[in-house]
């Protein structure tokens, strides 16, 4: 991902954060390296290989919101997970808009990380 969340902002204080990465063993190593560039290594990682995978990691977790910027994640996670959708494409927010609007409505949209801490009230 191209953004990071600021922790000026509060989320990583206020909140219990984990990661749910969908990656091949090859690529798990780049991830925990981005994480650590980011200041973010003390945060626990979980990697799985599916995004069925992730909504289990996500109940036996106990989470309560669900970031992710792919609609099948999305989709996969549980109904009692909140659901934020971070997107910067305007044209797939409106596109989900208009074709899926059930699932759209179902969402909450951050199109940056200032909008994601705000759910939080941060």
């Amino acid at each position: 991902m191209q953004h990071r969340p600021n922790d000026q902002c509060g989320l990583l204080q206020n909140n219990q954060l984990i990661f749910i990465s969908k990656a091949k063993e090859q690529y798990q190593l780049s991830t925990t390296i981005w994480l650590k560039k980011y200041d973010l290594d003390n945060v626990p990682i979980f990697f799985s290989s599916s995004y069925e995978e992730k909504n289990k990691i996500a109940l036996e977790q106990k989470v309560d919101y669900m970031i992710d910027d792919k609609i099948p994640v999305l989709r996969s996670m549980d109904t009692n997970i909140k659901k934020i959708w971070f997107c910067t494409d305007i044209k797939k927010i409106f596109g989900l808009a208009k074709f899926e609007l059930q699932f759209f409505n179902s969402l909450i949209v951050a199109k940056n990380w200032y909008e994601v801490t705000s759910v939080f009230d941060l």
